[in-house]
This record gives structure tokens, sequence and C-alpha cells, in this order.
């Protein structure tokens, strides 16, 4: 607690890559489960809105700048591993404040289709080419973007979303087209 703006900007700074390093650890350790077969899934019965409202608010707190809207039909219970869940919404906010440094708004869908939920997280950002789609969720590929600003990471993070996804019979995908902003989604099954 202190009035001195330049400690305030150096400490809000320092949290900030340390978020980034931890995240990064995390990453390479849930990787390395990954491979080795050892990716363990705690499933339990969960409210998926509840989960989307606190990654999002938690996502608001830290990106104060961006506007993060939620759009649901209603209240869809599943069986999943919340954690790994939440790590996947996580991973598409960070994303879809990453790649929109322009655009201060990401909106959030939940949509129940059957015994299908589908959760997606939209930005107006840089997208991603039609041709990169496929590979987009491929261990350590990283999309090329036509801008001149560089963007960290390792090409690791949706690698590790389409695992989980998958290990919880469900689908990941991504609607974009260059310069006009991207769409994340995954579907998991819904319980009665």
């Amino acid at each position: 607690d202190t009035d001195n703006e330049l400690l305030k900007s150096a400490l809000g700074k320092i949290e900030n890559q340390v978020n980034k390093m931890t995240k990064l650890v995390i990453d390479f350790l849930n990787l390395s489960k990954i491979e080795s077969g050892k990716l363990q899934l705690n499933s339990e019965i969960f409210n998926i809105n509840i989960l989307v409202r606190e990654e999002a608010a938690d996502m608001q707190m830290v990106s104060a700048n961006y506007k993060i809207l939620i759009h649901e039909e209603k209240h869809v219970n599943i069986s999943a591993d919340r954690e790994r869940i939440a790590q996947v919404i996580n991973n598409f906010l960070n994303n879809a404040v990453k790649y929109s440094p322009d655009d201060k708004q990401i909106v959030i869908k939940i949509e129940q289709s059957e015994a299908v939920v589908t959760v997606s997280v939209t930005d107006n950002g840089i997208g991603i080419k039609a041709d990169e789609h496929d590979k987009i969720f491929e261990r350590f590929y990283r999309a090329k973007a036509n801008t001149n600003t560089s963007f960290s990471g390792f090409g690791i993070g949706l690698y590790i979303c389409a695992e989980i996804i998958r290990r919880h019979g469900g689908k990941i995908g991504v609607r974009s087209d260059e310069g006009k902003g991207a769409t994340f989604y995954f579907t998991l099954p819904v319980i009665d």
C-alpha cells in the first residue's frame, strides 16, 4: 500500500512476469504428464456456467482494459475434471487477450445442443490463416502472424487444451479469418 506510482508500476510488472513464468512451468509439467501417459482426470459433477464466470472474473481482474461478456442460455451441468476444464477456459481467455491488443472486447458463449455443451471464446484480434486451423492444436506449433508485434509462447498451451478436451470425450476447434479475430471452442457431453 503506497502512493509511489513507480513502485506500483514495478510491482505490477513483476507480478505479470511471475504469472507468465508460473504458467510456463505448469504447461511444461502438463506436457510431460501427457507424453508419459500420467495426466490424470478427476471427474466431478459441476455447473459449467459457474466455472466460466469464475475464470472470466479472474481474467477481468488482471486484464482491466478488456471487457469480457458472457452469453449463456441456461445452466448446464457436466461431469469432468473441473480444474482441467478451467485450464482450457483460462488458456482461451489468455490467448484472446494476447492476440487482440487493439480490440478490447471478448465474448464467451455457453450453448447447449441436445446432449452437448459448447463453450466458445471470441476475440476481434489478429486472427489465424485458414491453412493453420488444423495445425494450431499440434505440439509446439505457433501460427504465423502478419504483424510486426511479437507474441511470447512456445506453442504448447493449445496442444494441452486439445488433449484435455479429447480425454473428456469432447471436441476442440477454431473458426477464424486472418485479421478478423478468432473463436476458439470446445464441446463436452452434458448430464441430465
